[in-house]
């Protein structure tokens, strides 16, 4: 009988321990190329499940609509000035490393529920120019949200270890949990 393999996107062992030096260039190329081909061909961004190394977005215009459920990033990952003009879902991610959307522009929906911050999550000088929750989402290290800008209502509804600041709360529903 055949062992049956998953590729390096899904195999939660790929970039995990030791594996991570030796593959994480390996797994940040290959993704790269595979949104320069989606890109091209003028597809949605579903990436259902990904597993994905240190990776920038620093500055990316993200035309599509952008789906990273469930996806885990084990190194830090930087969408830093990007800019989302349509429906962005990160539900479920697992964020290992720093996290910085500072300066990044939302102008679609977004959703991070269920999403769990284990590192710092930046997020200030943000624009939220549409819908965002933040629904069960867990931040476990340090959160900054000074600066940012909420146009509609953003929902949250999350443990905390650090409770986010925030310059401008117009719109915002807090529920503070301690699970």
């Amino acid at each position: 009988m055949r062992e049956v393999t998953r590729c390096i996107f899904h195999d939660t062992n790929y970039l995990k321990g030791n594996n991570y030096e030796k593959n994480k260039e390996e797994v940040g190329n290959r993704f790269k190329r595979k949104l320069s081909k989606y890109r091209s061909n003028n597809m949605t961004f579903e990436f259902f499940g990904y597993c994905l190394p240190e990776i920038s977005f620093k500055n990316e215009k993200f035309t599509e609509t952008l789906y990273l459920v469930d996806a885990i990033f084990y190194g830090e990952t930087s969408f830093k000035s990007a800019t989302f003009s349509k429906k962005v879902s990160f539900h479920s991610a697992k964020f290992f490393g720093g996290l910085d959307f500072s300066s990044a522009t939302f102008s679609g929906v977004v959703s991070f529920t269920s999403v769990n911050f284990k590192s710092s999550a930046k997020f200030n000088n943000t624009n939220f120019l549409e819908k965002g929750d933040f629904h069960s989402a867990t931040f476990l290290g340090q959160s900054d949200f000074a600066g940012t800008t909420f146009k509609r209502v953003i929902c949250f509804s999350y443990y905390v270890s650090n409770i986010p600041s925030s310059s401008h709360v117009n719109n915002i529903w807090y529920i503070i949990s301690n699970r």
